[in-house]
């Protein structure tokens, strides 16, 4: 009877400490999954998974969100194709094949949300396999990578601009690595200048380009914006190497690290000359004007 008695008290320990070490691991996969809900919502990316046999697919919550549709709502494969953008990569025939082939695979494409409203995503997928290497399913990675493909377009559309302005040889572009003190011209900015593209580029070189009457200001104009990392909008003379003199205008923005330091200068320089000519002679001509005006009021 002793005997069964300190069983029954060691049985009985054995289940209060299988229990708490089931508890405590509750409690850890119970913040391990919140901590990965809250990994994918900053992210922007969810996992899914594909059951080949019976077609279910799984989606965590950060692929509802990037599809536009509640939590828990179960949608057919049918269904989840149909968010892709059919002028975009065949996702079907992806899907097809790796459920045959058992390869990973990478896309990008869109899809339309169930608001209308598109989105760039990124998927990768492997495929889960069964001990004789039969694809039993398919799992992966669902990303929004719409913020970046949008700053990859407006670059794309901002590089566009400034090629075609550079190229109807109005606008010159140049870029100054402060680390380095590496100075970098874009082939019209040597023509900007009446210089040979053969030429090192350099603060230096740009200071000896300047007009005598305008070095002191445009320099402390420049330095001035560079240490406060103000918006920069000048405009300077210039004397060419042959002598002519050019107004030139120019504007810059300062790039900054991730310790807020100005690390690279990128600015455009265009010439000015014609309207500051007209300018001058509108201006001279007014004073002429006013000057005759005057002669005819005290004669």
């Amino acid at each position: 009877a002793d005997w069964d008695v300190t069983e029954a008290r060691a049985l009985a320990e054995d289940l209060r400490t299988t229990a708490a070490r089931d508890r405590a691991t509750a409690a850890t996969l119970g913040r391990a999954n919140m901590l990965m809900k809250m990994a994918e919502e900053m992210a922007h990316y969810g996992h899914w998974r594909i059951d080949l046999s019976s077609n279910e697919i799984f989606w965590s919550d950060e692929v509802y969100r990037i599809v536009g549709l509640p939590a828990g709502h179960k949608p057919t494969l049918e269904e989840a194709l149909a968010f892709y953008d059919p002028g975009g990569v065949d996702v079907g025939a992806i899907v097809r094949q790796a459920s045959i082939d058992g390869k990973p695979f990478v896309y990008e494409t869109r899809i339309l949300r169930s608001d209308k409203r598109f989105r760039d995503v990124r998927c990768t997928g492997h495929a889960e396999l069964s001990a004789a290497g039969e694809v039993l399913a398919l799992v992966g990675i669902f990303h929004d990578i719409t913020e970046r493909k949008d700053a990859e377009r407006g670059r794309d559309l901002l590089t566009a601009r400034v090629a075609l302005a550079t190229q109807t040889g109005s606008v010159g572009l140049w870029e100054w690595a402060l680390d380095t003190g590496l100075m970098t011209w874009q082939t019209q900015m040597f023509a900007l200048y009446g210089l040979d593209a053969s030429v090192v580029p350099s603060y230096e070189l740009w200071k000896s380009t300047l007009h005598d009457d305008d070095r002191e200001r445009a320099v402390r104009t420049f330095e001035d914006a560079l240490a406060v990392s103000s918006s920069y909008r000048t405009e300077f003379r210039i004397v060419w190497p042959n002598g002519e003199i050019h107004s030139i205008r120019g504007q810059a923005i300062f790039i900054r690290n991730a310790a807020d330091e100005v690390v690279r200068v990128i600015g455009i320089n265009w010439d000015n000359t014609d309207m500051r000519s007209l300018a001058d002679e509108m201006h001279e001509e007014q004073e002429r004007l006013d000057s005759v005006e005057r002669e005819r009021l005290y004669q």
